[in-house]
């Protein structure tokens, strides 16, 4: 159901997205754009997104890594940037720049050289243990199970029956992997550690924001700071804000 929703909010926030800011203010230049249109645009958006999705998803690979991959880019790249955009002023459009595209990247390269990725080695390590243990399966499993005692034997029933799951799973494993020696980016171990990317990556993105906004400063976005903040705590002209 994680999985499911998260899927489900991304590309429901990616169709709106491209039908409202791309459908109606790049191809209809900003022209008023009857609601039957704009959720035609947003069907046809939908299916855009899913089949790009579809197409570039990495086989094989764990989905809930990916699904955390998904939370890792939307703290390093949109947290900086809505945060500092509200409480900072020198906060302007070539930092918000610099932020997402640095915290994005960051996100995305550290998940990748991450253990989140399925290390064929490790893999067929980890079911060569497996099968080294199930030598020691017969004897102890049939002793217990050969006990008076009825809840042993139906414990020991139940841990062959799980230990018989294990052991196809093990098979299975390495008849998959065969001869494969490396992960999707082509190493054999993890180069980084850290499972979660957002220690390295959001960082990273708060760095790009503060120094884009001082390498770009914006004279313009400085004088607007006081009818953005009571625009922000108030909520005043915000209609008048979207229109121009």
């Amino acid at each position: 159901m994680l999985v499911l929703s998260v899927v489900a909010g991304l590309v429901r926030a990616a169709a709106s997205a491209m039908a409202h800011d791309l459908y109606v203010g790049v191809e209809c230049h900003g022209e008023e754009v009857t609601p039957s249109g704009q959720v035609k645009a947003g069907r046809v958006a939908t299916i855009i997104v899913g089949t790009m999705s579809i197409g570039i998803a990495a086989k094989g690979q764990n989905v809930a890594a990916l699904v955390g991959l998904a939370f890792a880019v939307a703290a390093s790249a949109n947290f900086p940037c809505v945060l500092l955009t509200l409480y900072w002023k020198r906060c302007n459009t070539g930092g918000i720049v610099a932020g997402m595209l640095v915290g994005t990247i960051a996100a995305v390269e550290v998940t990748l050289e991450s253990p989140n990725l399925l290390y064929p080695n490790a893999v067929k390590a980890a079911a060569h243990k497996v099968l080294d243990g199930e030598a020691a399966k017969p004897s102890a499993a049939t002793g217990a199970m050969a006990s008076d005692n009825a809840s042993v034997a139906a414990k020991a029933k139940k841990d062959l029956a799980a230990l018989d799951k294990a052991v196809t799973k093990a098979n299975a494993d390495i008849a998959k992997w065969g001869d494969a020696q490396s992960s999707f980016m082509g190493r054999e171990q993890p180069l980084i550690q850290l499972k979660n990317p957002g220690i390295i990556s959001i960082p990273l993105g708060f760095l790009a924001v503060l120094f884009g906004c001082l390498l770009f400063r914006d004279r313009r976005a400085e004088a607007m700071w006081n009818e953005v903040y009571a625009r922000r705590n108030t909520g005043l002209l915000v209609s008048r804000s979207t229109a121009t």
